[in-house]
């Protein structure tokens, strides 16, 4: 089952934790199917060698967000608070991405 390969990558620290929120990038991708968004992504050392991507696959690192309490237990209260704040920062990204006159509007003045 799916389900508990992904109990045992958490219970190892193997997760794919991602620096950048995916639904943050999702907003730049393009939608190819049912949970899948593409962007068109350079690697460092070869810039000018842009190839697709997919949202899930780009910005990861393996247990990036693991880390040991003093006392040698594994955790991932990083991850925890970031996905709460992801979670409710959405709204206001959508508001500021998707407001009529930009994420930018000139002010005036």
């Amino acid at each position: 089952r799916a389900s508990s390969g992904k109990k045992t990558a958490r219970e190892a620290g193997r997760t794919r934790d991602h620096t950048v929120p995916q639904m943050y990038l999702r907003r730049f991708a393009e939608h190819r199917g049912r949970r899948q968004h593409e962007l068109t992504v350079c690697r460092t050392a070869s810039i000018d060698v842009p190839f697709p991507a997919m949202v899930g696959n780009i910005l990861a690192e393996r247990g990036d967000y693991w880390w040991t309490t003093l006392e040698g237990v594994p955790h991932r209260v990083v991850e925890d608070f970031f996905s709460q704040l992801g979670g409710r920062a959405r709204p206001v990204f959508d508001a500021v991405l998707d407001a009529p006159e930009g994420g930018c509007p000139s002010g005036g003045g």
